[in-house]
């Protein structure tokens, strides 16, 4: 259920319904032959509505991905979007809510037991499902194994309390079967929701990263700035720098002045050769901080392209869960009606022909006096 699922959430996608890879996926009859010639290549899209692209990725090494990671794992954005910061707050509220109606199902779960067979199809799948294998079905069971024994006992009454005990079997039955239609496919259902919601998160994750990157160019780029203008500030109209500042203030400027001294170094000469420096290095500074100003819009246009797919997925599979659940409660009382009316009718019925004949008797006696 899970994987259709999944492929429902595709195919409602604008974007992914279009992919090349997609298609020939539900129609191809050799995908494991077919497969191969994706590997390693782009997804393909057909003709239709116009979505911003984002940029190419950029290839990162293995030092720079875990410094990236370790960065944005610690790392807080500075200047939050407020319509981002909104949806996080939305996600998080149905996240709880997820939480709280899956300890509600499991609370009321009714599971399979019994048989050898559905006690190993108990044990595969509660544990998956979280649930426990104490069910309504196992005492409406040993209601009905009561009721039978009860029968042997009391030889008058054996007839009614048989067809009681067929009853309680009858409605078990019910339970087992109203837990493997939809309760589990609730709780299924459930769980692939929260999946869905972390992704989503986890996409929110990907954009603050891109903000965390434009932030913190941004922030090396204003260092480089206020460095070249220190720099420039330190020339006198002849021309001659201050001695010993060239290097910055603070211990860590004292003591590479100290060894420039050492070493006989031209402290203007070292000021020219620190400003060509920071003149490139504010070129590329300036570069990269446009690139990833436009990578941060992009991003930001295609989460809200994202959100608006999840909140009309979300929506259709509320929907869905309603209307299984729904369904599954209004077939199971109706039968569970229909099944207590029969077994009402039985029963009273013998006692309606022995009130008769009852009856009869008195009537006949009367007309006799």
């Amino acid at each position: 259920m899970e994987l259709q699922l999944f492929l429902e959430r595709v195919c409602r996608h604008p974007t992914l319904q279009r992919a090349k890879v997609v298609q020939q996926f539900l129609e191809s009859s050799e995908w494991h032959i077919d497969m191969h010639s994706y590997s390693g290549q782009p997804m393909g899209v057909s003709a239709g509505p116009q979505v911003q692209a984002l940029p190419p990725a950029t290839q990162h090494g293995l030092m720079e991905s875990m410094g990236d990671l370790f960065i944005n794992a610690f790392a807080r954005v500075r200047r939050p979007d407020p319509k981002f910061v909104a949806v996080r707050t939305k996600l998080e509220e149905q996240e709880d809510r997820q939480l709280q109606l899956e300890r509600v199902l499991l609370r009321h779960r009714t599971h399979v037991s019994g048989t050898r067979e559905v006690v190993a199809y108990d044990e595969l799948y509660s544990t998956h499902l979280g649930a426990s294998t104490e069910d309504l079905s196992t005492d409406y069971h040993d209601m009905a194994h009561a009721f039978e024994q009860l029968a042997v006992l009391e030889s008058g009454m054996a007839g009614a309390l048989q067809r009681v005990g067929a009853a309680m079997k009858s409605m078990a039955e019910l339970e087992t079967r109203f837990t493997s239609q939809v309760t589990d496919d609730l709780l299924t259902l459930t769980h692939a929701k929260q999946a869905f919601l972390q992704s989503h998160k986890a996409l929110l994750k990907q954009r603050d990263a891109k903000q965390l990157d434009f932030e913190g160019l941004t922030d090396y780029l204003h260092t480089a700035v206020t460095e070249r203008e220190r720099l420039t500030s330190l020339s006198d109209a002849g021309g001659l720098s201050e001695p010993g500042a060239v290097r910055g203030t603070g211990l860590r400027g004292y003591m590479r002045s100290t060894l420039d001294r050492m070493w006989g170094v031209d402290e203007e000469q070292a000021r020219i050769e620190r400003l060509q420096r920071l003149d490139g290095r504010i070129d590329e500074l300036q570069g990269a901080v446009q690139t990833a100003h436009t990578h941060a819009q992009a991003f930001n246009d295609h989460v809200e392209l994202e959100h608006r797919v999840f909140e009309l997925g979300r929506r259709h599979e509320a929907h869905q869960m309603l209307r299984l659940y729904v369904e599954g409660q209004m077939a199971l009382q109706e039968q569970g009606l229909v099944l207590w009316d029969e077994l009402l009718q039985a029963l009273e019925t013998p006692s309606t022909q022995a009130l008769n004949e009852g009856i009869e008797p008195a009537s006949s006696t009367s007309a006799s006096v």
